[in-house]
């Protein structure tokens, strides 16, 4: 595991698993990541003017746990064949 710097880099990008099946499946994890948390260690690494993105089945409201992020986007994203709906939200981090 590489442990970054605070305040380190442009952009931080995730693409957690959707549900606590796939999380067994693909990561050996019982449960669903904390998006939250997630969110919030991610803020922690990304610098002020960046961007913290997240492609997942929902856009969480972060306000009132990460103050520091403003939401920018939010990008509908569908695949083909299954035409499964995600959300890309793009959030920039707007200060320390």
């Amino acid at each position: 595991m590489v442990l970054l710097d605070v305040g380190h880099v442009k952009v931080t990008i995730a693409d957690p698993p959707y549900n606590k099946a796939r999380a067994r499946d693909y990561y050996k994890q019982e449960g669903k990541l904390n998006i939250i948390k997630m969110l919030k260690e991610m803020t922690k690494v990304t610098e002020v003017g960046g961007f913290v993105i997240l492609l997942d089945q929902t856009s969480p409201a972060v306000g009132p746990h990460i103050p520091n992020l403003k939401r920018v986007a939010l990008i509908g994203v569908t695949s083909v064949p299954n035409q499964d709906c995600r959300l890309c939200t793009v959030w920039r981090k707007v200060s320390s």
